[in-house]
């Protein structure tokens, strides 16, 4: 085993490493979301950091040839990944208090919570290297093959973080659990006389992570569900509603943004964009089939069903764990009118031969991250085939009125009007209200009806003042397609 501790050491750092940058999504998520900006901060700054790492390494494993000093870098790197999960919510309010948008706020975070511990990470393959190198003509096989073996363990380390450990375990914990690996990973490099300096660190760094795992403290609140899926950190609480009266509901945040809600002690849709989605029946004669993009916790699809009793409706929702959440704690039940998809939204409706009366696009889990596939054009013309001759969109979007700060959905606005022959807008919140962010709900109908507006003013009052009467330019918006369509670029300049 000796022979191979260096190997050992190279191969296990490299895997932490990777493991480390893909749990800076779950750290960053609830608080910046999981959009380009915050994978580019995170990777871009761990890159960097290694590579200074690397530069270091190398200068002083030339001075120093000990492997007490790798031992001390990669106990400092365990500290730092510690501190991280002690820290990281400090951090992060502190990043969003003081910058505005998205792009800042993730990487000060990021430079903070990762880069120490990604520079000390990055001197352990030079380091090790040169403990390694002893015949001048046998180093270019040791450089090859200690790289490798880092190389090696990263490629692990990514798979095991996204196949098994994020699922499993909770951010804080395998933080934890990352730091303790690493800690005993420079535990078998300890030698000579002076070695108990380091097993004094090696202790301390135990205590440290042991306390981190088992003596944590509850969470505030009172969630009934805090943990990760597959895609998403995900929080479940019941609370007095936030938004409109005192009635007591059930919440759903995913990355610490509302993503459903239920009366606990009655019937009825709390979001006001499910109230309106329930207003279908307005815009198409008949609703038989039905298609819903986005189901989390299936608020809206229940009472679908139950408004429509003839009808049925299909499901897609990316993440199945939200759906197996939904049937604990949501009360959602298996019932032959509703089938549920466990897939991406885009590549269902590209395989998709069904038709539908309505189609309900609601799979932002996010106002940081839109999934841009299902921005563009050639999603639209999709959308446009699947539903019948007079069938009706609807799209929930995250805006305000002001157009100096609405590119996208202004963008978005103009992307369905060059499928969808009758476009309206619907402001759920305050139609009249330019600055306020609130649910904008695009209605899009497969054909023209010259009379809906009219018609909407007598038989909805409700839903007609909530209409946005003036024309919305779009002139120097986005036309977005598969080819070209910076969504996050745009929302950004909401934020």
């Amino acid at each position: 085993m000796k022979k191979y501790t260096l190997e050992l050491v190279v191969f296990l750092s490299g895997a932490t490493v990777m493991v480390f940058e893909l749990v800076g999504s779950r750290v960053l998520g609830p608080y910046v979301g999981t959009s380009i900006f915050v994978w580019t901060s995170l990777i871009g700054i761990i890159l960097l950091s290694l590579a200074l790492g690397n530069f270091i390494g190398g200068r002083i494993a030339d001075q120093f040839k000990s492997a007490n000093f790798l031992s001390f870098f990669i106990l400092l790197g365990a500290f730092f990944i510690s501190a991280t999960g002690y820290f990281k919510e400090d951090v992060l309010n502190l990043a969003i208090r003081h910058f505005s948008g998205i792009k800042l706020p993730a990487l000060f975070s990021t430079i903070l919570l990762f880069a120490p511990a990604g520079i000390l990470l990055g001197t352990v393959a030079p380091y090790a290297t040169r403990l390694r190198i002893s015949v001048l003509e046998k180093s270019g096989r040791t450089v090859g093959t200690l790289y490798a073996l880092s190389t090696t363990g990263s490629i692990i380390g990514t798979f095991a973080a996204g196949f098994l450990l994020i699922p499993t375990f909770s951010t804080s914990h395998l933080i934890f659990l990352l730091s303790l690996i690493l800690t005993f990973t420079a535990g078998i490099l300890f030698k000579g006389p002076k070695k108990y300096r380091l097993w004094f660190v090696f202790l301390f760094l135990l205590i440290m992570n042991l306390y981190g795992i088992w003596g944590e403290k509850p969470t505030s609140g009172t969630f009934i569900f805090d943990g990760n899926t597959k895609y998403s950190r995900v929080k479940i609480f019941d609370a007095i509603n936030p938004w409109q009266g005192n009635d007591s509901v059930r919440i759903m945040k995913i990355n610490n943004e509302y993503a459903a809600a239920s009366f606990k002690h009655k019937e009825g849709l709390v979001f006001g964009i499910m109230q309106y989605y329930s207003k279908d029946s307005l815009f198409t004669a008949h609703i038989e089939n039905a298609l819903m993009l986005g189901g989390a916790a299936c608020i809206f699809p229940q009472h679908f069903l139950k408004k429509h009793p003839q009808a049925t409706i299909d499901v897609v929702e990316i993440d199945p764990d939200l759906t197996d959440l939904a049937k604990k704690y949501f009360g959602l039940q298996e019932d032959a009118r509703l089938q549920m998809y466990h897939e991406d939204a885009r590549t269902f409706i590209n395989a998709n031969k069904k038709q539908y009366d309505a189609f309900y696009g609601d799979a932002y889990k996010s106002t940081y991250s839109v999934p841009y596939q299902l921005t563009t054009k050639e999603f639209m013309e999709k959308t446009y085939k699947l539903l019948r001759s007079d069938g009706v969109a609807f799209f929930n979007i995250i805006s305000n009125l002001n157009p100096k700060k609405n590119i996208f959905f202004r963008s978005q606005l103009k992307t369905i009007q060059s499928v969808f022959p009758q476009v309206l807008v619907l402001a759920v919140a305050d139609p009249e209200n330019k600055e306020m962010l609130q649910n904008m709900l695009i209605i899009a109908r497969k054909t023209t009806n010259p009379e809906l507006l009219s018609t909407l003013s007598l038989r909805a009052p409700d839903v007609y003042k909530h209409l946005i009467k003036e024309a919305i330019p779009t002139e120097d918006a986005y036309l977005l397609t598969d080819d070209y369509a910076p969504a996050e670029f745009l929302v950004n300049k909401l934020l």
